[in-house]
């Protein structure tokens, strides 16, 4: 199966997310190699939610006829209100609900060591396959592997490898391995999240 390019994504609609989770919908207008030019939907119409700087981390997501797009990138520049260039890292393809990602408040622990105390911190944003966290003391290094335990709404724990791949406030975790029942919890979380603050969204409105 070939892995996604940076072309497969011209003229798709995709979603650009901060290290915190926030995010909107922009059209791929253009691109070059590793670089997207890219325009928010409601441009002309509305303000985008969020507004970006040189040197931002973002994620982006789209969807795929065999997937969920997903990639890593940082912003080279804002052009204009409403347009955004952005230098894209790496891309892949993962299953579409393992791989949406969430504003979901979790409390967690991480340890280096099954025996450490570990650090305490809370997740910014979620998904199955990982996690963007403001944790205590001094930021990991990227690459560092550690065990997370996450403090589920039920009541329980779940504990599972991850690695630091990037970011200081917050720290971004990928998990490195998740049963088939757990990635299924995490994903409904984060949908049940989502479809909270839509409700919540129409309310006010």
């Amino acid at each position: 199966m070939p892995a996604p390019t940076l072309g497969d994504l011209l003229e798709c609609v995709v979603v650009l997310r901060d290290g915190r989770g926030r995010g909107a919908r922009y059209v791929v207008d253009h691109v070059h190699e590793d670089v997207a030019i890219c325009s928010y939907v409601f441009r002309g119409r509305h303000v985008p939610p969020t507004r970006w700087s040189a040197g931002d981390e973002v994620e982006l997501g789209a969807p795929a006829d065999r997937g969920w797009v997903v990639g890593t990138g940082r912003v080279e520049a804002e052009r204009s209100e409403g347009s955004v260039t952005v230098r894209v890292e790496r891309l892949q393809l993962v299953q579409r609900r393992q791989a949406y990602r969430e504003e979901v408040l979790v409390p967690l622990v991480l340890r280096e060591h099954p025996a450490d105390r570990g650090r305490r911190g809370r997740t910014e944003n979620l998904s199955a396959t990982g996690f963007a966290a403001r944790v205590d003391g001094v930021p990991y290094e990227d690459g560092t592997e550690l065990l997370v335990t996450l403090a589920m709404p039920e009541g329980d724990e779940v504990t599972l490898p991850c690695r630091k791949v990037a970011g200081d406030l917050p720290q971004r975790f990928e998990l490195l391995s998740c049963d088939r029942a757990t990635q299924e919890r995490l994903a409904r979380l984060v949908r049940v999240t989502e479809l909270a603050r839509r409700r919540e969204s129409r309310i006010r409105e």
